[in-house]
This record gives C-alpha cells, sequence and structure tokens, in this order.
C-alpha cells in the first residue's frame, strides 16, 4: 500500500543509488525468489517501489564496519557511522 509521506525509489532509482552494483536483474531475482534478501519492496498496480526507509535500513544492516574505521576511546552512535559512511561512499544526502 502506497502510504503518503513516504518516498519510493523505482528499481532504476535503487539502481542509480546503489551505482549499478546491483543489476535489475538481481534486484528482480531476490523479490521472486523471496529468499530474505534485498530490501523491503511494495507491488502497487503492478509497479514495484521500494520505500526509502527500508532501503536505508537495508544498507545499514549490511553495513560491515571495519574495526580500524573506530578510533578504540570513541563511541560510534548510528549517526557519526552514517556520517563517515557517507563521506567514505560519496553518498550525498
Amino acid at each position: 500500500m502506497i502510504q503518503e509521506g513516504v518516498v519510493y525509489l523505482t528499481e532504476k532509482e535503487l539502481f542509480d543509488r546503489w551505482q549499478g552494483k546491483i543489476s535489475a536483474s538481481t534486484l528482480r531475482k531476490w523479490r521472486l525468489l523471496k529468499k530474505l534478501r534485498g530490501p523491503a519492496f511494495v507491488k502497487f498496480e503492478g509497479h514495484i517501489l521500494y520505500p526509502l526507509d527500508f532501503i536505508e535500513e537495508y544498507e545499514q544492516d549490511n553495513t560491515i564496519i571495519p574495526k580500524g574505521l573506530i578510533r578504540s576511546n570513541e563511541t560510534m552512535d548510528a549517526v557519526s557511522v552514517n556520517s563517515r559512511l557517507d563521506r567514505a561512499f560519496g553518498r550525498l544526502k
């Protein structure tokens, strides 16, 4: 169900967000196989849409932070981790 105020990405927009590293066919396989792979999606009138919140959650859940990225004397909260990852991967918000 499409919810007002929720940002959705199309398959093409998700492909672009991930800089073409995950192909459209891989996204389709993840949906068809239903093996709990890939971000959550909504099927609406024959269209596949990915809620941005779920994409960001999927990215966060699949982010591996090397020990060297966190100094031993600091505590990393989600905001600072995301900030570092954004800089590392050149993501803009």
